[in-house]
């Protein structure tokens, strides 16, 4: 705690209240006043206007003051006593203060009594978060042979579904071949005007021989298509397979981790509100601590020093 010994130099078992102090200051403060208004109306002359048939006009208010230096004096003496009051009420604010911000912690029996803190690591739930096998996964385990027919049925099936596509190359020959005209005509310009030429279509495939490589493609294209589905459902019911045994697996874990947090949870909430009903025994005893310390000091007298108690009676007896 701060040392505020200095502060207690104007307090007492008997003296002034604060309130007490606070009224004989203002009461002071209005004396100080009225005194300074008197010697306001001192001077070193005061002027008469002597006017006709002998009548007297006073020009000032100016009057002498017979105690003059008596009041001047006391004057200050006034000031004294007010500064004294005033510093003495701002002391026990300041102590009054100073002890109701204060840590409760700072209220405890340094000998007997001390604040713990809880530094137990408060357990950390667990996540359920397995890690799932992919088809990616199940494609890099195969063997070179499979990952080879596997790539090879994928091609195929990707690129001859594309020429045999209503729109590909091999579908548009064919339906040519199937619509084909031997002649057509074709316009051009031969220096006297446009003129229309015979073109003579050389077929360069047979119906036949493009009917053969059009079923041809078409089985190999289905051919490639059934393998790689096979694949492909082998590698999803793989997929499926693990899976599920890793969720099984996972799942068992989990409820074991979750058992075991469950477990730790309880007896770190039980270690924590132990120790915070210490600690709320131990603040409660500091609190009423500070409420007699507090009291203490509200209950402080100010003292008035011997040389201002003559100025304290005469603010008193003031008229």
């Amino acid at each position: 705690m701060e040392n505020l010994n200095h502060l207690m130099v104007f307090f007492a078992k008997n003296g002034l209240t604060s309130s007490e102090a606070n009224h004989q200051a203002n009461m002071t403060k209005e004396v100080c006043e009225k005194i300074a208004r008197d010697l306001e109306s001192t001077s070193s002359a005061k002027e008469i206007l002597i006017y006709d048939n002998n009548v007297d006009i006073d020009l000032d208010s100016n009057h002498r003051i017979d105690n003059l230096e008596d009041i001047c004096k006391k004057e200050g003496e006034l000031y004294a006593i007010s500064a004294w009051l005033r510093e003495a009420i701002k002391a026990k604010e300041i102590l009054l203060k100073y002890f109701n911000d204060l840590h409760w912690s700072l209220f405890l029996d340094s000998e007997t009594e001390s604040v713990s803190y809880f530094t137990v690591e408060q357990p950390i739930e667990p996540n359920y978060d397995p890690i799932f096998v992919t088809e990616q996964d199940i494609i890099g385990e195969m063997s070179i042979a499979d990952r080879a027919e596997y790539l090879r049925c994928e091609s195929i099936a990707a690129h001859l579904g594309k020429k045999l596509h209503s729109r590909g190359l091999i579908t548009i020959i064919r339906k040519q071949i199937q619509k084909f005209i031997p002649t057509r005509f074709h316009s051009l310009n031969n220096g006297n005007g446009v003129k229309d030429f015979p073109v003579l279509r050389k077929k360069l495939y047979e119906i036949d021989e493009f009917e053969k490589i059009f079923f041809s493609l078409q089985e190999e294209h289905r051919s490639a298509e059934q393998k790689l589905n096979w694949f492909k459902a082998n590698i999803k019911n793989e997929v499926t397979l693990r899976n599920a045994a890793i969720t099984a697996k996972e799942k068992e874990k989990y409820q074991d981790e979750i058992d075991q947090y469950n477990i730790a949870i309880r007896n770190w909430n039980d270690e924590k509100s132990k120790h915070d009903q210490k600690i709320t025994i131990l603040k409660s005893s500091a609190e009423e601590r500070r409420l007699r310390k507090i009291k203490e000091i509200s209950e402080l007298k100010i003292i008035i020093p011997e040389k201002l108690q003559t100025v304290l009676e005469f603010v008193k007896n003031y008229k």
